[in-house]
């Protein structure tokens, strides 16, 4: 019986010691779809790392606004973007997309419309909605609906919140932090691998994630 009580606490511990090696990070990225900081984030970063770690360690959260904001002409609300309309369009469909689907198919929606030659054409965003299986008569009625609308209004706040100086922008387990920001522009492997003590056997690999190739 002392044998067994013994056992059962080893195990209990064992329990408790591979889930701290595997703990979860939360990945929040603020992005826009026509900026090609972001665009050379997205492919060459997130996607790769994204896929060799995958959702069980990271917890992504994707917001699609960037400097867009909220105006009113002629007593009218319109959406202004960095990058013109297209963009606005474009991050109206990412928007409606990560509402609307799982991370995992919007990841790798977004990671599909930023490596095309014009992330924020209907054309690509179209393509891609077809190569991950979701629907477009459902993204065209969220993006010229109020859905489509408040969800842009919600991004924005949660972009205002962090009123970040530049985009892309990363944020760890919610907490801003310069030099993460900075560092996972070019080595998000390196970051995630921080925060996860370096125990997941992806951060054990020599091998670089972001030669993936989409």
């Amino acid at each position: 019986m002392l044998v067994t009580m013994k056992l059962s606490l080893f195990q209990s511990v064992i329990f408790v010691l591979s889930f701290r090696i595997y703990a979860t990070v939360k990945v929040s990225v603020f992005y826009e779809t026509l900026c090609p900081d972001c665009i050379a984030f997205i492919t060459n970063q997130l996607h790769p790392n994204y896929k060799a770690f995958g959702s069980s360690l990271i917890d992504l959260q994707l917001i699609p606004c960037g400097f867009e904001h909220e105006s009113v002409v002629n007593g009218s609300k319109i959406f202004i973007c960095q990058h013109g309309q297209n963009e606005c369009y474009g991050n109206r469909v990412h928007g409606c997309v990560i509402a609307l689907y799982s991370i995992t198919i919007s990841e790798s929606f977004a990671a599909c419309s930023e490596s095309s030659d014009n992330p924020a054409s209907k054309e690509a965003l179209q393509s891609c909605a077809s190569s991950n299986q979701i629907s477009w008569p459902d993204i065209e009625m969220c993006i010229s609906s109020i859905a489509g609308e408040k969800i842009m209004e919600a991004n924005e706040k949660i972009t205002a919140q962090l009123n970040p100086r530049s985009v892309p922008t990363v944020v760890f387990n919610g907490g801003f932090n310069e030099n993460d920001a900075n560092q996972s522009i070019d080595d998000l492997k390196g970051v995630i691998c921080k925060y996860l003590n370096n125990n997941p056997p992806q951060c054990r690999s020599n091998i670089n994630p972001s030669i993936i190739v989409l």
